[in-house]
């Protein structure tokens, strides 16, 4: 087994359990031989403590070993922090993880900005390394509230009879074959279609020449737009 838990959902409910976290090293602390690690993943960060009074010594000393972003795999027990150390920043501010071993799934290089901190960084440099970008809580924000809302309106369209249809379907795609055509989903509901175009600043689109004529007028009704211009037998269709 990977993991038990997300390093953001354990509570005070969880306390005495032995659980195993997998994620990345959002800040090392080396405190007189008591090393701790903030484990984080999507779902948020919880305290680990390598203490060598319950924790094999050459546990302790990889811990000491490890940098930000470096993927740990961690199994250890959950327990309550002493009196005077929680957190009330962190929804796990009340435990902590005492380890008992340390897997490394994978190190990191050097970090051209530092994901823990959130400061500011050129938006080149964000942008050439989109994947280490993502990972900020910012961004990560950003992608939680996209995917519920698009969820909410999928189940108000789900519980009120739609159905969300993907045109590309309809196609296949072949080497050296024309570019595929936008994406573009339909709710059809009793009769009624509407399509949400996801590149409508394009006006034409190319149709691979495998496509049958029934498909291509089924797609052409569907992203309602004017009757197809040219010979539906011709290798390239446009749509106005």
């Amino acid at each position: 087994m990977m993991k038990t838990h997300h390093c953001g959902e354990l509570r005070p409910s969880h306390i005495g359990q032995t659980v195993t976290l997998c994620g990345w090293v959002n800040r090392v602390r080396d405190h007189g031989g008591v090393v701790f690690i903030d484990l984080r993943d999507r779902s948020g960060i919880v305290q680990c403590v390598f203490d060598p009074q319950f924790c094999p010594g050459d546990v302790v000393s990889a811990a000491r070993e490890v940098g930000n972003e470096w993927v740990l795999k961690i199994t250890g027990e959950v327990v309550r922090r002493p009196p005077g150390t929680e957190n009330p920043k962190l929804p796990t501010g009340e435990i902590e993880v005492h380890a008992k071993s340390l897997e490394v799934l994978n190190d990191a290089k050097p970090l051209p900005f530092p994901i823990a901190d959130e400061i500011s960084v050129d938006e080149w440099v964000r942008l050439k390394y989109r994947y280490l970008d993502l990972r900020r809580k910012r961004m990560r924000d950003i992608l939680e509230l996209r995917h519920r809302f698009t969820k909410a309106v999928r189940d108000f369209m789900h519980e009120n009879g739609f159905w969300e249809v993907e045109t590309p379907i309809l196609w296949k795609h072949t080497p050296k074959a024309p570019v595929s055509f936008s994406s573009r989903r339909v709710c059809i509901r009793e009769g009624f279609s509407s399509c949400l175009n996801h590149h409508k600043s394009q006006s034409s689109c190319s149709w691979s020449p495998e496509l049958s004529d029934t498909s291509k007028l089924l797609a052409a009704s569907a992203m309602k737009t004017q009757e197809p211009t040219g010979n539906l037998n011709s290798r390239k269709l446009t749509l106005r």
